[in-house]
């Protein structure tokens, strides 16, 4: 097994324990995008909405929808406790709540240098 699959292997548990995570408090979660494909990463970068190496590519990022009554929570600061949280669990994740240009809802696991 190679190091990209252990990784995925890796994300998709943690991931699942982060949905636990966010229901047991309280809240609602969906998945918003998980697998991007290469030229749709490209086609977001020059929408400057992303990188065209991004981590979704490899399997390896998740962006939630987290709800609370019925509301989709929208901001970073909503996402806060889920991203600490996240970054318990593998010293390999990162939340984008942490990014210089914040993606609260974004949960990934470092690879081959991207975060």
């Amino acid at each position: 097994m190679g190091e990209l699959a252990e990784k995925q292997m890796a994300f998709t548990q943690n991931l699942a324990k982060l949905i636990q995570f966010i229901k047991s408090k309280g809240y609602e979660c969906a998945l918003k995008e998980v697998y991007r494909p290469p030229k749709m990463a490209e086609w977001y970068a020059k929408m400057g909405l992303g990188t065209p190496n991004s981590l979704h590519c490899a399997g390896l990022a998740a962006d939630l929808a987290i709800f609370l009554d019925g509301k989709y929570l929208t901001l970073t600061e909503h996402y806060r406790f889920a991203g600490e949280y996240w970054k318990t669990l593998d010293s390999r994740n990162r939340w984008g709540g942490d990014f210089k240009k914040q993606d609260g809802n974004h949960f990934s696991m470092a690879h081959e240098g991207r975060a």
